[in-house]
């Protein structure tokens, strides 16, 4: 009778281990729902937080733009207010200095429907530096 009260004992502890931990299932879809990735900041607006993907440096912070035509509009406008209208940075940039390349712009246009794209480098003194990556 000692055994299988024993054996009856050591089956429920197994299965109380079995409760607690996450199937597979649960454990992919955490993975799936990661907080780090492109995310979407309004129509035609998403931004990719590179200091937020674990292992990439928290310094100097970088993000990358995806902009619609319209959008990229807007922002080529006044980039520090649509940076900052946009919390793009968890602090306000103060300072733009904007790098261009004119013979690149000429000679790569973007497509009527393509993105375009902007890569932003937020210094720790609240500079920030804006390089486009595709000529409009």
């Amino acid at each position: 009778m000692k055994r299988i009260g024993t054996l009856g004992l050591l089956m429920l502890s197994l299965l109380w281990l079995q409760v607690g931990r996450p199937t597979i299932a649960q454990e992919a879809a955490q993975q799936k729902s990661t907080p780090f990735g492109w995310k979407e900041l309004g129509s035609g607006v998403s931004v990719l937080r590179v200091w937020e993907i674990p292992q990439s440096p928290k310094q100097p912070e970088i993000a990358i733009l995806k902009l619609s035509e319209e959008e990229y509009r807007k922002f080529t406008q006044n980039r520090k207010d649509y940076i900052n209208d946009h919390h793009i940075f968890p602090k306000d940039v103060d300072r733009i200095v904007i790098c261009k390349e004119e013979e690149y712009e000429k000679k790569t246009r973007a497509g009527k429907d393509d993105p375009q794209v902007a890569v932003l480098i937020h210094m720790p003194t609240s500079t920030s530096v804006s390089v486009d990556a595709t000529g409009s």
